[in-house]
């Protein structure tokens, strides 16, 4: 649930190695829908997908039904598959895949 990040310029990172510095920029504390969320989005950068059975374990019901119309859309448009019960990006859908990805977070 705690998720951080290194400066995002190379100069800034370089600088603070050769400073003996951290290249931590900041850090965030995540939610349950935030991590389920995330989860869901680092899942579907996979080729085998999200085995939706295991989120809804983790995380229950509640993120996958807040996120339906979005993933209706993706799926009916022909970006997202759903096989038995894992959900994946078509070929197609890998070519979109951050714009599904911010949505879905």
């Amino acid at each position: 649930g705690h998720r951080w990040w290194a400066a995002r310029l190379p100069r800034a990172f370089i600088a603070a190695v050769a400073a003996g510095r951290s290249t931590r920029d900041d850090e965030e504390n995540l939610h349950n829908d935030g991590r389920a969320g995330e989860a869901l989005m680092l899942g579907l950068r996979l080729k085998s997908g999200v085995d939706l059975d295991a989120f809804a374990n983790l995380f229950g019901p509640d993120p996958l039904e807040r996120r339906r119309p979005v993933l209706e859309e993706f799926q009916t448009s022909g970006f997202l598959k759903r096989e038995l019960n894992w959900l994946s990006l078509t070929e197609r859908g890998t070519m979109l895949g951050n714009e599904l990805m911010w949505r879905l977070l």
